[in-house]
């Protein structure tokens, strides 16, 4: 059908695996994730807030796991742990750059997502903290700290880091993190 419209089949037989064929312009949630988080991670935009930007869509656009109804095939481990980890890093960068441009209610909201993905996620405990105390949330911060440690304890069998301490501390002195 394609052939006698002049245009080239758009799946191709490769021996005997199925593809989209590159003469076609194909659009997939899965190439857009790529490239936005590529280009965010990267540092292409100009400034902080194109980046929080494209960081937005390039998250909206993660589902979850690549092809997570056939979670047992193992064509699919590398890819899901390279989106699964483009994810994170994105989610990190976005937490980092909300905290540091002031807005600190979406940079909490950033750091709870990172930890309901990764709850040993140490440096997002650690901007929890932060963002909380600017917000002059100083128990729920300390609560944030309480929480890290305790996670880390249980999962990792490990104690917060000197930085995750001093942010602690500074927090029970109420100084300025």
């Amino acid at each position: 059908m394609f052939r006698e419209a002049g245009a080239p089949d758009p799946i191709q037989l490769v021996g005997d695996c199925y593809r989209l064929n590159a003469e076609w312009s194909v659009w997939t949630d899965t190439r857009e994730f790529e490239v936005l988080a590529r280009r965010a991670l990267s540092g292409a935009e100009s400034n902080d807030e194109m980046r929080i930007e494209t960081i937005g869509k390039a998250i909206e656009l993660y589902s979850g796991d690549y092809l997570d109804t056939d979670p047992y095939e193992s064509w699919t481990e590398d890819l899901r742990r390279h989106r699964r980890r483009l994810h994170t890093d994105l989610l990190e960068l976005q937490s980092r750059l909300l905290l540091n441009t002031g807005r600190l209610t979406e940079a909490i909201s950033a750091c709870r997502t990172i930890l309901r993905v990764e709850p040993t996620n140490e440096s997002g405990h650690r901007r929890l903290m932060v963002a909380l105390m600017r917000q002059g949330r100083s128990t729920d911060a300390l609560d944030a700290y309480e929480h890290c440690r305790s996670t880390l304890g249980d999962e990792l069998g490990m104690t917060p880091s000197p930085e995750t301490e001093r942010a602690y501390e500074c927090i029970l002195r109420n100084e300025s993190l």
